[in-house]
C-alpha cells in the first residue's frame, strides 16, 4: 500500500516501507527532506484514506456501533512550547499504538478471537491564524 501511495502521492521511492518498516512512519527528518508539495501530497493522501475508511465504516453503520469508541476534535491556542507537547504526546499515543496491535496480534494468534478491524486516526496541524476561535 505505502508502495502505491509514494507513487500515487509523487512521493520518491525512498518513501516505500514494508509492513515492519511502516511504525517508523516519517520521520521529522523525512519530511524535512520532502518539498512543500511533496508533503501535502502525502498528506492529502493519507486524509483521503481516513476519509475513505470513515466512509465505508459509516455506510456498513459500524462507526457508530460501539459505545466506546472515541471521536473528539479539540481547536487550541498553543505556544511553541504547546505546540511540541501536543506533537509529542502524538508520536507517543502512534507508539503506543503499535505496541497494543502486536500486543492484540500475540493474544488473536493464541485465543482464535476474531479481530476487530480498527481505525485509529491522529491529526494535529496548524490552522489559518484568521477566523479560529478555540473550542
Amino acid at each position: 500500500m505505502i508502495e502505491n501511495a509514494g507513487k500515487d502521492a509523487g512521493i520518491d521511492k525512498q518513501f516505500r516501507r514494508t509492513p515492519e518498516e511502516l511504525q517508523n512512519v516519517w520521520s521529522e527528518r523525512e519530511l524535512a527532506s520532502l518539498s512543500l508539495e511533496e508533503r501535502e501530497r502525502l498528506s492529502s493522501w493519507i486524509m483521503e484514506l481516513i476519509n475513505a475508511d470513515v466512509a465505508e465504516a459509516k455506510a456498513a453503520r459500524t462507526f457508530d456501533t460501539r459505545v466506546d469508541s472515541h471521536v473528539s476534535r479539540t481547536l487550541s491556542q498553543v505556544d511553541e512550547q504547546g505546540w511540541r507537547d501536543l506533537n509529542r504526546l502524538q508520536d507517543e499515543a502512534l507508539e503506543t499504538s503499535f505496541a497494543i496491535q502486536a500486543e492484540s496480534a500475540e493474544r488473536l494468534a493464541q485465543s482464535g478471537e476474531a479481530p476487530i478491524p480498527t481505525l485509529s486516526a491522529m491529526l494535529c496541524f496548524e490552522l489559518p491564524r484568521e477566523g479560529v476561535e478555540p473550542a
